[in-house]
């Protein structure tokens, strides 16, 4: 699997395409926004405010990767708040939440924004 990181301004270091190990990544799960109350008759009352996208987290484990693109993904967590990221689902805005860094390793989690807008 293929995944693309990329920022929103032009930036010599700020893209990434990662070639993935399969079941390295997880793109997020597919959850609708659901709350339910218990009600005073032993019932349930249940909120759905639907689906969205907004709800995934992607994680990407990297490992045995060169020390360079383990440092360009703690440089793109630690300079911008979102990233493009191109998976084979789509195209997201994302806010890099965290990298874990091992040797020749890295582990960086992504919060979706939203479908990103792509403009040609």
């Amino acid at each position: 699997m293929m995944l693309a990181l990329s920022t929103l301004t032009i930036d010599p270091f700020g893209a990434q395409l990662l070639a993935l190990k399969p079941g390295s990544t997880s793109l997020g799960d597919t959850a609708r926004r659901v709350s339910r109350v218990a009600t005073l008759d032993g019932g349930a009352a249940l909120l759905d405010g639907g689906y969205t996208v907004a709800d995934r987290t992607v994680s990407i484990d990297l490992t045995g990767q060169t020390k360079t693109v383990v440092d360009d993904l703690k440089y793109l967590c630690e300079t911008y708040e979102k990233l493009l990221v191109l998976t084979e689902d789509g195209a997201f805005l994302a806010a890099p939440e965290r990298v874990s860094l091992g040797v020749n390793s890295a582990r960086m989690t992504l919060l979706v924004t939203g479908v990103a807008e792509i403009k040609l």
